[in-house]
Order: C-alpha cells, then structure tokens, then sequence
C-alpha cells in the first residue's frame, strides 16, 4: 500500500511539473519579429530592407495584365513605398509626380526571392 501512495505522490508531482511547464510555455509573450514573420507583410518588409529584390505575384493584376512583379522595378522606376499588415503601397513616376498603387496582402498569391 505504501508504495502504491508513492507512484501516486509522483504522478501527482510529474503532472504539476507539467502543468506548470505549459503555462509558462502558452503565457509567453510574442515579441513584435514573431508577430512580423507570421505575416506575408512582415516578410516583405524583412526582405525590402535587405534590399533583395522580390518577386510578387498577384491574384488580381493591380496594374491591367501585369500579374507578376519584381521590385525594385529599374525599368519602370517602381517601388514598395508603404508596407501596412494588411495593404502594401507601389510607388512609381507619374506625369512630373508619383502614383501610388495599394491592394490588399489578401491579393499576393505568391512571394519569391533569393538567397
């Protein structure tokens, strides 16, 4: 009987040990990079300040039949100028100004780049 009352004692102490474990695993906090690199924004962002050129590919053209861009554009002088979480701005020449085009990050359907 006695040594039934200690598996018992150790199950209990292995089950708090645990319990504990995983409250402090579920309770910490996100960092804002972790938060970024969830999100199709976040990579962008991480990849435009590298200054690495990114493929962006569109579900919906957001200039009529251009579907796939690289940025930076040399050619056509166009830029990412606004990385929100949920919308990203181009930028590019427009008569003596600029044009900024936004879409949703919902409109990307693929993101490539190199290493």
């Amino acid at each position: 009987m006695a040594l039934r009352g200690k598996w018992i004692l150790v199950a209990l102490l292995a089950f708090l040990l645990l319990s504990a474990s995983l409250a402090v695993v579920i309770t910490r906090p996100v960092s804002a990079q972790d938060a970024a690199e969830v999100r199709l924004s976040g990579l962008i962002r991480r990849m435009t300040a590298a200054g690495e050129p990114v493929i962006i590919e569109f579900a919906v053209p957001v200039v009529a039949a251009e579907r796939v861009w690289t940025i930076p554009d040399a050619a056509k002088k166009r830029t990412i100028s606004i990385i929100g979480d949920d919308f990203i701005c181009f930028s590019e020449p427009w008569n003596t100004g600029t044009r900024e085009r936004c879409t949703p990050i919902a409109n990307i359907v693929s993101v490539s780049f190199e290493r």
